[in-house]
């Protein structure tokens, strides 16, 4: 997931290389079955998923800051599973879910990270229900989070389809224009 090289201090922004180091040491934690090590390895990781997502949130960017983002909360799920801290690790899946729910409602959000953020929905959206659904208590949690989801996605594709009937005179403003289509 590296992303294309910058020169200089640019390049910090947005490479997700600390990123992909502190998720590997934080890995081989949890293989050597060192969950506490690696939850710490894993907090930190997230910590640079946000840094990287707030950045794609501002200006955009080239890495997958959804992904990373999710990656870095079903990490710490998992760790938090493992020292049976249950209800952390629920927390952990649900803040990946509010976050890119939140990021892909929000018109300052660039058009391809809320794209990115609607795609990945789904992937926090089966983390968070995963071995709940026989759970009847969870299920009207289930039920607002597939409404939440739902409406995410008509959010964002309501914004695609705005930009489709805009003629091709603006739609190439807009590529010049970095930053926050709404």
């Amino acid at each position: 997931m590296s992303a294309m090289l910058l020169p200089g201090p640019m390049q910090a922004l947005i490479d997700d290389a600390e990123w992909t180091r502190l998720t590997g040491a934080a890995n081989e934690a949890f293989r050597r079955e060192q969950f506490c090590e690696a939850l710490t390895l894993y907090r930190d990781a997230l910590a640079e998923a946000e840094r990287l997502f707030r950045n794609a949130e501002i200006v955009g960017s080239p890495v997958a800051a959804a992904t990373i983002y999710v990656i870095s909360c079903q990490n710490l799920a998992e760790a938090a599973r493992r020292i049976d801290e249950l209800d952390m690790a629920e927390k952990w899946l649900l803040q990946a879910f509010e976050r890119l729910a939140a990021a892909a409602e929000s018109p300052a959000t660039p058009l391809s990270l809320r794209l990115d953020c609607m795609r990945d929905l789904k992937l926090a959206f089966l983390n968070l229900v995963e071995g709940r659904r026989e759970d009847v208590t969870f299920h009207p949690e289930m039920e607002r989070l597939l409404a939440r989801g739902r409406g995410v996605v008509a959010c964002v594709i309501g914004v695609v389809e705005r930009l489709a009937t805009l003629p091709a005179r603006e739609l190439r403003l807009l590529d010049s224009v970095t930053g926050r289509p709404s």
